[in-house]
């Protein structure tokens, strides 16, 4: 004789409950998140310097020896973007910032330090496993020494790089930086600030190229 046993409900109740928890092979679940493209940069810089003959009154006769005086130096900054992982980018943003100094002195002034900075950005595709480079624009400085007609130095005006922050970004996301030297931004960001908290102008201006 054959005794059947009627499971309980309470079993069936239990037992479909532990089934939507668990899930059963085959079902689909949400895709997990992708991990970001992973990013890195390698910056170089050129600097070229070429000489520029100073203005000077014709009647001057030290005209021709004021040239090796002044000059201008021209720097653009090659980023080369590597993408590290095994899917292609698209639409990654390298956004720059080039932070320059200028002071000009007088024979009775030692002159005041003005900061300045130029910024851009540029969007590229990379492949996955690959690289590709990115140039900045030029940043031209220079070095100009001012005489009155009787050849008498009356300025130097003295030009020169202070750094560059970099930012690779993918979606407002940013994947990577780079700065030179380090800590460069939070300098010139709160040298920026506290010299427009102090007179209301401040000390530097901002370029956007």
């Amino acid at each position: 004789m054959k005794i059947r046993l009627a499971p309980s409900r309470a079993l069936l109740a239990a037992g479909c409950a532990l089934s939507l928890i668990i899930g059963f092979p085959g079902w689909s679940h949400a895709a997990a998140t992708p991990p970001p493209p992973s990013v890195s940069l390698d910056v170089k810089m050129q600097e070229t310097t070429a000489g520029k003959t100073a203005s000077t009154s014709k009647k001057s006769k030290t005209s021709s020896s004021l040239t090796a005086g002044n000059s201008t130096r021209s720097a653009i900054y090659t980023i080369t973007v590597h993408n590290d992982g095994s899917t292609p980018i698209s639409g990654l943003t390298i956004a720059y910032t080039i932070y320059t100094k200028t002071l000009k002195t007088t024979p009775k002034s030692s002159g005041a330090t003005t900061y300045k900075d130029t910024t851009d950005s540029s969007s590229t595709d990379i492949p996955a496993n690959s690289s590709t480079d990115v140039k900045t624009k030029a940043v031209t400085t220079e070095y100009v020494q001012a005489f009155n007609k009787n050849g008498v130095l009356t300025s130097t005006t003295t030009e020169d790089l202070v750094g560059i922050h970099i930012e690779a970004k993918l979606n407002d996301a940013v994947l990577a930086t780079y700065e030179d030297p380090l800590n460069i931004k939070a300098t010139m960001d709160a040298r920026k600030a506290a010299s427009e908290k102090g007179d209301g102008k401040g000390s530097s201006d901002s370029t956007d190229n």
